[in-house]
């Protein structure tokens, strides 16, 4: 007996005006937020930072394409291959 899994939380890829649902959802997601503030060293005052805009954000995960009717798969998971050509196609654009 297969039990699927219910989840209301999905990631989506996003490409000019196409998205892709993940198929399986990471379980921990990290994100860099750069920034390019300046250091300065003032005599009599020491050193002092003046914020900048901040740099864009670097996201990332790890995951992986399940090829079957897997429990932990999202409704409506594509094959491997549609993904990987979205991404490759996205990338090349």
């Amino acid at each position: 007996m297969i039990v699927k899994i219910q989840n209301g939380t999905s990631i989506y890829l996003k490409f000019g005006s196409k998205k892709l649902k993940i198929p399986v959802n990471p379980e921990e997601i990290e994100i860099k937020y750069q920034t390019d503030h300046k250091e300065y060293d003032v005599l009599g005052v020491g050193n002092i930072v003046i914020p900048r805009k901040p740099s864009l954000k670097e996201t990332s995960w790890e995951s992986f394409f399940p090829s079957g009717n897997d429990p932990y798969r999202n409704t409506g998971a594509q094959t491997p291959k549609k993904y990987v050509d979205f991404i490759e196609k996205a990338m090349k654009q």
